[in-house]
């Protein structure tokens, strides 16, 4: 097993896995590395034993590598880690969209050894690209649940070249944290992540904001195109208050758009990273909506039930 674990990014992912560790499997070395103020704030609730202040010294005896911040950082971390990387270290990722880490990565390896690139090359570490299928709307090291990864998907990505110890004692390892392993390709990864998570957080974003929107402005077009107003209501005083629609949400909206909680920052990072699967993802759903669009406006109720029973 590890004996010493470097996790580079301390919100809620990296949080998680040296909550997890820690509670876990208590003799394993926690060493964090992160921006401010996470970081620190990671350190004050005993999440990591050392605070690692660089890259190097944040690897300095490592045998696993956890890449946990945002995608973008950690494909721009990829060459700083390879070459400070020990070299039976295993390093491994928690991005939700693979390919662009693991492109960084052959990418530096082929530089630093001319050798075939995606390989594993002698004296160097060993890459096994991971994602765990776990989450919250909320961020940051105070979000950091031990529990994150118990009971949920773990996919790893294994690479041509892969030690095969890498993989499994990766897989060990997220099997004792609780996880159920799966594994698939990169590519497999990213088109059925875009489809399955990726799209989902696009939509829900876009139903939010419609629903945000309503009643912002002084008048909206009304179903024969004329500018119908807002909705007003008389209140007890007599005065008039716009009706806004995100003021009567129940529990159907709520539930749609639970996710368009979470950070905007991070899901664009997400959704221009996985960039093409998402577009297909999300053209395979609007053609669905143009085919319910078009059932409701002919009044075709048995077309519009059987797309309803489609997705049902």
């Amino acid at each position: 097993m590890f004996r010493q674990v470097a996790i580079l990014g301390t919100g809620l992912m990296g949080g998680s896995l040296a909550a997890a560790l820690r509670a876990r499997l208590p003799g394993v070395r926690l060493v964090g590395f992160g921006r401010e103020p996470d970081i620190s704030r990671a350190m004050e609730l005993g999440l990591f034993d050392v605070r690692a202040d660089s890259v190097a010294d944040a690897l300095a005896g490592a045998d696993l590598v956890v890449l946990a911040a945002p995608i973008s950082v950690n494909c721009a971390l990829v060459p700083e880690v390879a070459a400070h990387l020990p070299p039976d270290a295993v390093l491994t990722d928690l991005s939700s969209v693979k390919g662009p880490v693991v492109t960084a990565w052959r990418r530096t390896i082929a530089a630093m050894s001319d050798g075939a690139a995606g390989q594993a090359t002698p004296g160097l570490g060993d890459f096994v690209p991971c994602h765990p299928i776990a989450g919250s709307d909320r961020g940051g090291p105070d979000a950091a649940d031990l529990d994150l990864f118990v009971s949920r998907e773990v996919v790893l990505s294994p690479l041509p070249g892969n030690r095969p110890d890498s993989v499994e004692r990766l897989q060990a390892l997220w099997q004792q944290l609780g996880a159920h392993v799966t594994r698939m390709s990169v590519a497999d990864h990213d088109r059925v992540f875009a489809l399955v998570s990726h799209a989902p957080h696009a939509v829900a974003f876009a139903v939010a904001g419609a629903v945000a929107a309503d009643g912002a402005s002084p008048g909206r077009p009304d179903a024969a195109g004329k500018d119908a107003g807002a909705g007003k209501v008389v209140q007890g005083g007599g005065e008039e208050a716009t009706i806004r629609a995100g003021d009567h949400a129940g529990p159907g909206l709520l539930d749609l758009t639970r996710i368009a909680g979470s950070s905007p920052e991070l899901w664009a990072d997400i959704l221009l990273q996985n960039q093409m699967p998402t577009l297909r993802a999300i053209d395979a759903v609007d053609a669905r909506m143009q085919a319910i669009r078009h059932a409701l406006l002919t009044g075709d109720r048995q077309a519009l039930t059987r797309l309803l029973q489609e997705g049902a």
